[in-house]
């Protein structure tokens, strides 16, 4: 199985560069240079570096590098100047291009696959399509950045509900968490179904208490409009003239708007809150 070529920027100037610059190629090649387009990218305010300052490609169980810049690349490990011309790269040759000094190392495909395999697992288990978008060495960040956001995702999902209140305190919380993501991620024949069964049972929870707050809220709405009802405040006037009416309208709705405000969501948004739970708890036990 053919290797695989990395080239590893190792110093700008002298020094560390400012971020980290690598490319792993594989036998598709590619190139090198200042220009966005190259598979490794060597910015280069100053213009020494041109945009395409070579090529890379395999041929014949072996990875060249050909220069096609107008001022050459030094092989300093062999002091060799190259211009306009092909090379065989090998492993710790040093290439100085611009201020730039590069080292080469092949590596075996077989140590390289298993993050693009893996990578390709989860993207399936996602139901994502998106392999191609990535490049291998892109991808060590991003499932660290995966693992931080899936932490603080896993306790959202988690959190106590009142179909599932949990321990109060945070200690108790935080251990629970880390159980249940050990649970997920530890090898056994049932640890990924059985913390993916408690993670949807949750969301589920979640969306039980919207449909329970959405009910509850629609009920608190309508008894409070049913005070404004015309036939009541017509009752209240004791005479259906307008103008009664108005009257005891105005004379009513300071004492409205007063027992509204302090009963809107109290005890009777409460009951029915509690028993739309109770019916979504019995639906979801059948």
């Amino acid at each position: 199985m053919p290797m695989l070529l990395l080239l590893n920027v190792l110093t700008w100037r002298g020094g560390p560069p400012q971020s980290g610059l690598s490319h792993l190629f594989d036998t598709a090649g590619g190139s090198v240079g200042r220009s966005s387009s190259n598979q490794l990218r060597l910015p280069d305010p100053e213009g020494f570096i041109s945009r395409k300052h070579g090529s890379i490609a395999y041929q014949d169980g072996d990875y060249r590098y050909t220069d096609t810049s107008s001022g050459g690349t030094y092989f300093a490990t062999r002091n060799l100047l190259l211009e306009q011309d092909t090379l065989v790269l090998r492993p710790g040759d040093i290439l100085c291009i611009g201020d730039y000094e590069i080292a080469v190392s092949l590596l075996p495909d077989a140590a390289a696959s298993p993050t693009p395999d893996l990578f390709q697992a989860f993207l399936e288990g996602a139901g994502l399509d998106l392999r191609h978008r990535f490049k291998p060495e892109d991808l060590p960040g991003l499932m660290r950045a995966l693992g931080t956001l899936f932490r603080p995702l896993a306790e959202a999902a988690l959190a106590p509900s009142p179909l599932h209140p949990g321990p109060a305190a945070d200690t108790a919380q935080s251990t629970r968490l880390d159980a249940a993501l050990e649970h997920l991620l530890l090898p056994g024949p049932d640890a990924a179904t059985d913390a993916l069964d408690a993670l949807l049972d949750h969301l589920e929870d979640a969306a039980h208490q919207k449909l329970a707050l959405h009910t509850a809220l629609q009920a608190e709405l309508a008894v409070a409009l049913r005070r404004f009802d015309p036939d009541g405040l017509a009752r209240i006037g004791g005479n259906p003239d307008p103008a009664r009416c108005w009257q005891a309208f105005r004379t009513a709705y300071p004492g409205l708007v007063q027992d509204i405000a302090q009963n809107f969501l109290g005890a009777e948004f409460i009951k029915t809150y509690q028993r739309q739970l109770r019916l979504l708890r019995t639906v979801k036990g059948r």
